[in-house]
């Protein structure tokens, strides 16, 4: 119990990083080349502060999916485990692409995909940069499939020595609140972090007009001024949108363990997969489903006009109005 709350722990965390660190970045460049004053000692930084922040994300993100996709190992181990203790027998799951682990690795691989876009624009690849960044983003991805099936393996290996036994109902109550305590950790996270992440992004798109168009970048500054606002509007987008992704699972989640703790109490809970607007969670989701919106406008606006953009942002807004609801709906009906 104590080693999944630290993974679950040092998940959270995780998340924490890669949505502050992408943002400080991007608003790092923007800021370094439309300042109109550098001092002496960091004029050669203006030159490289695209490559250097690109490393930055690069190096970052390929270090914090090891941390995910071994968080994700002792998950898997945990859960294995603590299944055959109770049942008996030994079941190996195959990866949920739809699971938190997931959603966060697929927002650590864009940040990482922009690292490596950054990085390669920066050293005057021109469009091979895009190339690099699609094989990052694709290697990223395909570490957690690798280590869930080292966990599998791991686990056919460890249940030698797995013993059957029967858990106090004291432990097992203990286990699910701590679960819902995590559970409600990460929802609270996730609405934050997407915050952070869209302050940053916006802010710096406000400072694109600013560069200097004697700034001597790699690529020229127009081009930076031209490709920009549709890469970050769609990094944001898509960020925004698995964030509210991981938080319909989370709210699953959270109803599931809270049926759970009823049931360890002689009780049933007719409300933990119930839909209701005023409750918090569909709140904090909402707060992410206003920044989606408001990014998908942008971006709308930014390609095709004030159409497009209220197009893209008002069948965001809908689609996510309805898309909470409906998937708790069919969660509550596939366990009844």
């Amino acid at each position: 119990m104590n080693e999944a709350m630290s993974n679950l722990e040092v998940r959270r965390l995780m998340l924490v990083l890669t949505n502050v660190l992408t943002p400080a970045c991007v608003m790092a460049v923007t800021d370094c080349l439309a300042g109109s004053n550098v001092a002496a000692s960091f004029s050669w930084l203006p030159r490289l502060v695209l490559p250097i922040c690109g490393a930055l994300l690069l190096a970052t993100g390929f270090l914090v999916t090891g941390v995910l996709a071994r968080c994700h190992f002792g998950l898997v181990v945990n859960g294995t485990k603590l299944h055959m203790v109770e049942t008996g027998k030994l079941v190996l799951a195959p990866l949920n692409w739809l699971g938190v682990t997931t959603n966060f690795l697929i927002i650590t691989a864009m940040s990482t995909a922009l690292g490596a876009l950054a990085l390669c624009a920066g050293l005057g690849l021109g469009s091979s940069s895009w190339i690099a960044a699609a094989v990052v983003l694709v290697a990223v991805l395909a570490w957690l499939p690798s280590s869930h099936a080292r966990a599998n393996r791991a686990c056919q290996e460890f249940s030698k020595h797995w013993q059957t036994a029967d858990i106090p109902v004291a432990l097992r109550e203990e286990h699910t609140r701590k679960s819902l305590d995590a559970t409600s950790s990460d929802i609270s996270v996730v609405v934050v972090m997407a915050a952070a992440l869209f302050a940053g992004l916006f802010n710096a798109l406000t400072n694109l007009g600013g560069i200097r168009p004697t700034a001597g970048t790699t690529p020229p500054v127009d081009t930076i001024q031209s490709t920009a606002p549709v890469v970050l509007l769609g990094f944001a987008f898509v960020s925004l949108f698995f964030s509210c992704r991981i938080l319909v699972r989370l709210r699953i989640a959270f109803g599931e363990h809270s049926q759970r703790l009823a049931a360890l109490r002689d009780e049933t809970d007719t409300n933990a997969m119930r839909w209701r607007a005023q409750e918090r969670t569909y709140l904090l989701y909402a707060i992410v489903l206003v920044l989606l919106t408001a990014t998908g406008i942008m971006l709308g606006y930014d390609r095709a006009g004030p159409i497009a953009g209220l197009t893209v942002g008002g069948l965001a807004f809908v689609a996510g109005l309805a898309w909470y609801p409906a998937t708790l709906r069919a969660a509550r009906h596939r366990r009844t």
